[in-house]
């Protein structure tokens, strides 16, 4: 039977952690002998030398071999990788998160671990958590430092309100477009999320650096902080309206025990 994709990739580095310590024993032991040979040498036993000279020859004469095996598995990780990121990484690391008991969900191509997302980018070997490079892609440690955060349920609160101020920008160029601005006292006009978005993706490499769902984890994060207001005093509003109904216009985010949870309009105003 062939070996799952996602299997291949933990086995493949467990061959290369195996591989490694097979070095690592070498080495020390090269280390005895040398230290023991040195002794000899120092104190003038020449018997004693012969013989831990003898005994540094033989675990020198190994460790090429062994280096040798380290870099093939090397090589071999890097294989199972590329084809774990062109297809199953991301079930693979879902499955070690419920595994520890919590929560994970796929959807629009990313793995969702509340508070987290997980991409994969196959053609650069990378994978990005809320949008910044993981580098340790074993799908074992990565699922496990997934599961401590849900654990955690930590919300990056300075994140979530860097957000707040760069939607706000946007909304008030959307608005500025049209004539019209935010009111301090009353609540301002609701202005579709996608609409925004798009002012968010303006250059032609946004849409790769910021994608859709990394948007919607952003507006999600922002949603969980409750009331908050912008460094100008003007409250954050988000709205159903009709768009919840239709789904036309609407950013779907799947939050904690997979419940939906709908995006359509913002509004800034009423301080």
């Amino acid at each position: 039977m062939e070996t799952p994709v996602g299997d291949s990739l933990e086995s493949s580095f467990d061959v290369a952690v195996a591989a490694c310590v097979e070095v690592e024993a070498a080495l020390k032991k090269a280390v005895r002998d040398c230290r023991a040979a040195l002794k000899a040498a120092r104190m003038g036993d020449s018997a004693a030398l012969a013989v831990a000279a003898g005994k540094l020859q033989a675990s020198v004469s190994t460790l090429p071999q062994g280096a040798s095996g380290a870099a093939d598995s090397s090589a071999a990780v890097a294989d199972a990788l590329g084809a774990a990121l062109r297809g199953p990484f991301l079930q693979s690391v879902g499955a070690t998160v419920r595994a520890e008991g919590g929560e994970a969900h796929l959807f629009e191509g990313r793995l969702l671990v509340h508070p987290s997302a997980v991409s994969v980018d196959p053609a650069a070997g990378a994978v990005r958590v809320d949008g910044k490079l993981f580098k340790r892609l074993r799908p074992s440690v990565l699922g496990s430092e997934l599961a401590r955060r849900q654990r955690r349920q930590t919300v990056s609160e300075p994140r979530a309100r860097r957000f707040l101020e760069s939607l706000f920008v946007a909304y008030c160029d959307y608005l500025a477009a049209g004539d019209s601005q935010p009111s301090p006292t009353d609540c301002g006009p609701v202005v579709k999320l996608v609409d925004l978005y798009r002012r968010f993706t303006y250059r032609p490499d946004s849409l790769r650096d910021y994608p859709r769902a990394d948007f919607v984890r952003d507006l999600y994060a922002l949603d969980s902080l409750g009331a908050v207001s912008t460094r100008s005093g003007l409250r954050v509003r988000f709205s159903g309206s009709t768009g919840t109904r239709d789904r036309r216009g609407v950013l779907t985010y799947i939050g904690p025990g997979g419940r939906e949870i709908m995006f359509f309009g913002v509004s800034f105003g009423g301080r």
